[in-house]
């Protein structure tokens, strides 16, 4: 699928009809549209799906800017206001969830629907120990050894045994997509982002999802979150934080029965 570039260097995707209901996936650390190409194959018929790589993250350029959440959510608006996108549901994961929850509570009008995954209602020790640990590898040892302590960190013990030999790869990718400089700047934002229980707002439909295995997020954190939307918590046990890739075919299902206003199917729900 082409990209595409604003004014201001936010590279973007656009799949599907233009007058399709809009819904935004929205990466997580280190991430770039790539992440999300499944969804947007599933998604693109019903749907107008939007992929983007946040300021600072895969072909997004920093541009002098200093990193901080309301930045996030300006390029956000200013993205949909080209698109000419006046309503969205907002799927994020991890970093691209701390956006959307910020986009819905400050542009509220803008935001029919929430999937929040790998967040919680506060910041966990072990999970800020983990992103100062990353912080520092990467100003000491560099981008490659850190794109493979981030796998150790982000995928469940299971989907890392079933998928051992495809780790060096994936590491290489992590490091072929960001950049050190850039991502030592988003590190550096991220460790100063308010929790997500000083922004969350009820209002928006929400559904949160979570991994049982998830090293950054405990479950009991995601579903307190869930609690201050007043919307839904899915656990699913065996996951870690990247719950899309290690159980994507049970993520695409919730975020689709949620599009559709049918909350989590039964028979997915623990």
């Amino acid at each position: 699928m082409p990209q595409y570039f604003t004014p201001d260097g936010l590279c973007y995707e656009v799949h599907g009809p233009d007058d399709a209901a809009a819904v935004v996936f929205l990466n997580g650390t280190g991430q770039s549209t790539l992440y999300w190409q499944n969804a947007a194959r599933r998604l693109r018929r019903r749907h107008r799906v939007v992929l983007y790589d946040a300021r600072g993250q895969g072909q997004s350029r920093l541009n002098g800017r200093r990193l901080d959440l309301k930045g996030h959510v300006d390029d956000l608006v200013r993205l949909l206001d080209l698109l000419r996108i006046p309503r969205a549901q907002l799927v994020g994961l991890s970093h691209g969830a701390y956006v959307a929850a910020a986009m819905a509570a400050g542009h509220r009008r803008r935001v029919d629907g929430l999937v929040l995954c790998g967040v919680g209602d506060v910041p966990a020790a072990q999970g800020l120990q983990i992103l100062q640990r990353w912080r520092r590898i990467l100003e000491e040892e560099g981008l490659a050894v850190l794109a493979r302590r981030m796998l150790a960190d982000v995928f469940g013990p299971r989907f890392l045994a079933a998928n051992a030999d495809l780790r060096e790869g994936m590491a290489r990718a992590i490091v072929r997509r960001n950049d050190a400089a850039s991502l030592a700047a988003h590190f550096e934002a991220v460790l100063g982002y308010r929790p997500l229980a000083d922004i969350a707002m009820p209002g928006p439909p929400c559904l949160v999802i979570s991994g049982g295995q998830d090293a950054l997020v405990p479950p009991e954190a995601a579903a307190r979150l869930a609690d201050l939307y007043g919307g839904r918590h899915v656990c699913l046990p065996e996951a870690g934080h990247s719950v899309p890739v290690e159980a994507g075919e049970v993520f695409l299902t919730l975020v689709e029965a949620f599009l559709r206003h049918e909350g989590a199917p039964s028979q997915l729900l623990p």
